[in-house]
């Protein structure tokens, strides 16, 4: 029989109830100081006019885009801690290290692309791709936060059906960056090149490296 990694109740693991609460409370909390963040995020995706006229009603301060950062650490921390766990407890210890590695690599991929962008396009071309981008991370840890709360804390989908589900979203995320991607930046063939090897040094590559990393800090 295939061992399941989730906690038999959400009551085994109290931290973990706690850690999914207040993430809740930090998405709440972006989204008041950020009126329409959330629905803006979602907008955005799939609508083609300027970004800036979809959030024209948002109110951008620094509490609010500080909850939403950790937010977005913390449910891709909680993705990750669910999908290289292999037996025993869950450690919130693990779960910070594994977060706070999520925003190391962050970090490390806004330098490399904003060092990029110096060569390839201009400033207002890449705030415009970043912000993008920090949208779709934010609908991406929408749609798994549902998800994390029913493979965590119910007996209702195996281990095997949630990490297809969970590919499902991944997947969803890949093409939509990708469309984004050849809307902003296609100009020719060559330009193509430059987007396929972007997603694959700063979106593929680094996230295998966070599931080996994760493993071993789990394992």
């Amino acid at each position: 029989m295939n061992f399941i990694p989730r906690i038999s109740s959400s009551m085994s693991e109290p931290w973990t109830s706690w850690i999914m609460a207040g993430l809740l409370l930090l998405l709440l909390f972006a989204d008041y100081y950020m009126r329409g963040i959330v629905r803006g995020s979602f907008r955005s995706l799939f609508v083609s006019k300027d970004r800036d006229s979809i959030f024209s009603e948002v109110t951008h301060n620094f509490y609010g885009q500080a909850a939403l950062l950790l937010y977005k650490a913390g449910v891709l921390g909680m993705m990750v801690h669910f999908l290289v766990f292999r037996g025993g407890e869950y450690s919130c210890l693990d779960w910070v290290y594994i977060s706070l590695l999520v925003l190391g690599i962050g970090v490390v991929k806004y330098i490399i692309a904003l060092a990029l962008s110096f060569v390839f396009i201009n400033k207002s071309m890449f705030e415009t791709a970043y912000l993008r981008y920090s949208d779709l991370i934010t609908v991406t840890t929408i749609l798994l936060y549902p998800v994390l709360l029913v493979v965590l804390f119910t007996p209702f989908i195996s281990f095997n059906v949630a990490v297809i589900i969970l590919s499902i979203i991944g997947s969803f995320t890949l093409v939509v960056w990708i469309w984004r991607a050849f809307q902003l930046f296609f100009t020719n063939l060559l330009a193509s090149f430059y987007i396929f090897l972007y997603l694959c040094t700063l979106e593929l590559l680094p996230f295998v490296g966070l599931l080996f990393a994760a493993f071993y800090i789990v394992n």
